[in-house]
This record gives C-alpha cells, sequence and structure tokens, in this order.
C-alpha cells in the first residue's frame, strides 16, 4: 500500500468523500429511513393512565396504635418526608402489586381487553413477540409471576420536591386497560394503607381486656362499699379528722379540769384548815346585875334540906342511916351553893359569820370538786374511747386504703384500655368505611394518544444514526480504496508534477479498461 501523506482534512475532502461514495450513503439513509417507519408502523402502542395521591395529615400520622401506649406514653416525632417515603415504598410493594394482579386478573396486564385481531404489520410484531419469547433463555413462569412483572415495569411512583403529592402513573396496551389497572392499584393501596396502619385484631383485644377489667373493677368497688358499711364510714380521712379534733377537745378539757380539780382541792383543804382554827360560836351579847335564880331556889332547897337533917337528928339517932345520906346531900348542896356567884350576867351567844361563810364556800367548793372529779373521769374514759375509736380507724385504713388502692388501680387500667378500645373501634369503623388520610386529587385519567412509540425520539434516533452511519460508512469506505485520487497523492507518489488531470467517470474508466 503506498504511503500517504498526512494532511489537515478540510471540509472540501469531506464532501468529496461523501460524493464518491454517495451510492453507500444514500443506500445506508435509506435502510436506516426505511427501519425507522418499519419501527414507527410495527412497534406496540402503549397508552398511560395518570393519578395523584395527596397525602395529608391524618389519624395515621398523629396517632399511635393502641399496641403501643399500654405503657408509657412514647413521644414520636416523624416528618413529612419519612411519611412520604414510606408511602412511596408501600406503592412499589410487591404485595401491592400481588393484590391488583388477584383482583383484575394476570390476562388483563398481559393481554389487555379482548379486541379485532391484529393484521398487517401488528400481526407481524405479534407474532415477532412471541418468537422472541418462546426462544427465552429462562425458566418459564406462571401467568401471575409474568404479569407482576410486567406491572411492575409499567408502573411509576415520584413525589415532587417538598410536596405532598404523590404521582403515579400506569401503561398498558389500550387506554381502557390502562385506565382499569390504575383503578385497581389505588383500590389496592387504599386497603394496604389502611391494614399497615392499624394492628389485626387489636380491636378484639381491647375490648375483651375492657370486659374483664370493668368486671375487676366493679369487684373492687363492691369490696370497698362493703369494708365502708361494716366499720360505719364514709370516708377515713374525714373521720380520722374528726377523731383528731375531738381527741384534742377532750384531753383540753382534761387537763382544764384537772387543774380546776387540783385548785378546788387546795381551796378545799385551806377552808378546813380556817375552819378548824375557828371557834364554832361567838358571844353576841352579855348583861351583867341579873338575880341568880337558880342559886336562889337552890339556896331554899338547902334550907329545907338542912331542917329536914334537925327533924332527923331529933327522931333518929346519929348513926341512923337515913340521917347520914341526908347530912351528905347536905353537904354536897352547900358545896354546889358556894359555888355560885350572888348575883348573875346574861350572855347572848351566835353562830361565827366567818365560820359560816367558810363552811358554805367550803361546801361550794367540795362539791366543785366532787362535779370536776366526775368530768375528769367522764373525759378520761371519753378520751380512752377515742383512743379505741383512732386504733379501730388505723385499722380500718390499712384495709379501707388497701381496696381503695386496688378501685383506683383497677378504675385506671379500666379507663386506659377502654380508650384503647375505643381507638381500635375507630380504626376498624374507619377501615370499613375505607377513610384514611390519602385523597386522591386526580382519578386515573383516559387518555387516547399513546405514549410508545414517541415518533419524534425514532425518528431523531433514526435521523442521528443515518448520519453517524453514512459518515463512518464513507470514511470506512475510504479507507479501504487504495487508488490515488488526489494531484497531491499522485506527485507524492510518482514524484513529477502533474500539468493536468481528467475527472475519473464511469465512461473514462470503461475506456481505461478496455
Amino acid at each position: 500500500m503506498p504511503a500517504r501523506s498526512e494532511r489537515p482534512i478540510t471540509p472540501r475532502d469531506l464532501m468529496r468523500v461523501m460524493f464518491r461514495h454517495k451510492s453507500k450513503v444514500v443506500l445506508w439513509c435509506g435502510l436506516v429511513t426505511g427501519f425507522s417507519l418499519a419501527a414507527l408502523v410495527m412497534l406496540p402502542r402503549k397508552y398511560a393512565s395518570e393519578a395523584k395521591l395527596f397525602l395529608r395529615l391524618g389519624r395515621e400520622s398523629v396517632t399511635l396504635d393502641p399496641t403501643a401506649t399500654t405503657g408509657a406514653t412514647v413521644q414520636v416525632q416523624e416528618s413529612r418526608e419519612n411519611q412520604i417515603n414510606s408511602a412511596r415504598e408501600m406503592l412499589k410493594s410487591r404485595s401491592l402489586l400481588e393484590r391488583v394482579v388477584e383482583r383484575i386478573g394476570p390476562e388483563t396486564i398481559l393481554n389487555g381487553p379482548a379486541g379485532p385481531a391484529p393484521t398487517g404489520f401488528a400481526a407481524l410484531a405479534a407474532s415477532l413477540n412471541a418468537a422472541l419469547s418462546s426462544l427465552s433463555l429462562s425458566a418459564p413462569v406462571s401467568p401471575a409471576e409474568e404479569a407482576i412483572g410486567k406491572l411492575s415495569d409499567s408502573m411509576d411512583v415520584s413525589v415532587a420536591r417538598n410536596s405532598s403529592v404523590i404521582n403515579l402513573a400506569c401503561t398498558a396496551k389500550t387506554p381502557k386497560s390502562a385506565q382499569q389497572i390504575m383503578e385497581a392499584f389505588l383500590d389496592a393501596y387504599r386497603e394496604q394503607h389502611l391494614l399497615a396502619n392499624r394492628t389485626a385484631g387489636s380491636w378484639d383485644f381491647f375490648n375483651g381486656q375492657t370486659t374483664q377489667l370493668k368486671r375487676q373493677l366493679d369487684t373492687a368497688m363492691e369490696r370497698l362499699r362493703d369494708a365502708k358499711n361494716e366499720s360505719s364510714l364514709v370516708s377515713v380521712a374525714a373521720e380520722q379528722q374528726a377523731v383528731q379534733s375531738q381527741l384534742t377537745q377532750v384531753e383540753a378539757a382534761a387537763l382544764a379540769a384537772d387543774a380546776s380539780l387540783a385548785s378546788a382541792e387546795a381551796a378545799i383543804a385551806s377552808l378546813r384548815q380556817s375552819l378548824t382554827d375557828l371557834p364554832r360560836q361567838l358571844t353576841m351579847q352579855q348583861t351583867a346585875g341579873f338575880p341568880n335564880i337558880a342559886g336562889d331556889s337552890m339556896r331554899q332547897e338547902f334550907f329545907k334540906l338542912q331542917m329536914s337533917v334537925r327533924d332527923m337528928e331529933a327522931k333518929l339517932g346519929e348513926e341512923h342511916p337515913l340521917l347520914k345520906a341526908a347530912r351528905e346531900q347536905a353537904r354536897q348542896s352547900e358545896t354546889i351553893l358556894n359555888t355560885q356567884p350572888p348575883d348573875r350576867t346574861q350572855t347572848t351567844a351566835g353562830i361565827n359569820p366567818s365560820r359560816q361563810s367558810l363552811d358554805l364556800e367550803l361546801r361550794h367548793e367540795e362539791a366543785l370538786a366532787a362535779s370536776l372529779r366526775a368530768k375528769s373521769g367522764a373525759l378520761k374514759e371519753q378520751y380512752a374511747e377515742l383512743q379505741q375509736r383512732t386504733r379501730t380507724l388505723n385499722e380500718h385504713e390499712v384495709r379501707i386504703r388497701e381496696l381503695e388502692r386496688q378501685a383506683a388501680i383497677a378504675e385506671v387500667n379500666y379507663r386506659s384500655y377502654a380508650e384503647h378500645s375505643e381507638q381500635a373501634r375507630i380504626g376498624e369503623a374507619l377501615e370499613a368505611n375505607r377513610i384514611s388520610n390519602i385523597n386522591v386529587v386526580q382519578p386515573p385519567s383516559l387518555v387516547e394518544k399513546p405514549v410508545s412509540p414517541k415518533p419524534v425520539s425514532i425518528v431523531g434516533l433514526g435521523f442521528l444514526a443515518a448520519v453517524c452511519g453514512a459518515l463512518g460508512l464513507a470514511f470506512w469506505s475510504e479507507y479501504l480504496d487504495t487508488s490515488l485520487k488526489t494531484a497531491e497523492e499522485i506527485e507524492s507518489q510518482l514524484s513529477v508534477p502533474v500539468l493536468a488531470s481528467i475527472p475519473c467517470t464511469r465512461s473514462n474508466l470503461i475506456f481505461l479498461n478496455r
């Protein structure tokens, strides 16, 4: 192969190369154009159905499942982005695709609704697809599995940035089929969303627990009522406060009574001592110069007795007993008569008024002391009774407080489980009525314009393939052609100057070949 001079390629050289291999270039462009047109005609049409979901703040976003709050409440701050990402992952889940396939059947996804048999290029394309499917080296799968795979490829889920709207798109062979698949997809997702945001069997569990805790609460309240009836108590705290107040009052009264009793006893002792020192009577009045009538009478009797003694001396002897007795009697009378004063003083005596007032005061103090003694005894008995009442209340308090504690715990548990049961019931009702925080802001659309194949894309790709292929084919053909084509190549090869050149036409080539 002769050596070629290396020089920069100019646009004129490109045009010369393209013109020299124009037949190949035209043939290539024609083939590419034919294939592009065939693709536009033979490729199956695909139609899209779009829908939009709005994920708003709802019960699923701001509440916890009842089973998550049976103990301490947990504060969970979940961002809207996490909620939207969770919804998007659920929309892409295989279980959702399986629900859709079960709902509408794999034939609807694989073949679409029944229609007229394809003809022409459409029939040829269907035959080619069937042949390619039969030549597949993978293991055969069931229609349901194939439908799930095709549905997964045909579904598109997207979320715009800083938005709560989820965009859904589904492609199928016909507009009606795409709309039907999208409707089934939305229905299946609503059911799965409701199931995912509640715990299965929670209402039955909490309803049973609520009934059981209600019985426990009723039992605890009945035991507390019976205990209060037995102890005749309404409120232990109020009764204890009343008893404590009575104890304080009785104790203060007892101390006051003891102090008053001690004071009264001291007063009684002092009054008794004073009464002992005072005379019972005092001389109220004394008059002197009154005759002593008793002395005069005794003197007369003494004279009479003396005369009687003399008579007896005269009649009886000196040794007669009667005479001796009379003489002794006369002697005693004389002795008494000698002690009597010749005149007499009249004295008037009376009760001592000081002693009388002290005696009255003593009796008053004795009566007061007796009453205080009785009062102190009664107060001590009351204090002992109140102390016994306090001990009884303390004994009842332990039992009643335990029963109240059990009743309070039972009531708290009952209220908690009743609230959780109501939440679970609300969840069941929302699920039964298919109410959630998912709103369909755009229902599945019915668009009769196909989204595939796209003429602009196919024509653009065909044009790009034609241009690039034509350039590549022309340069490749030029590279394989070893003939001398330009004056510079001839001068370089023969080392002689070129004086003239004859265009290389088909007639010239025929003439030269002869």
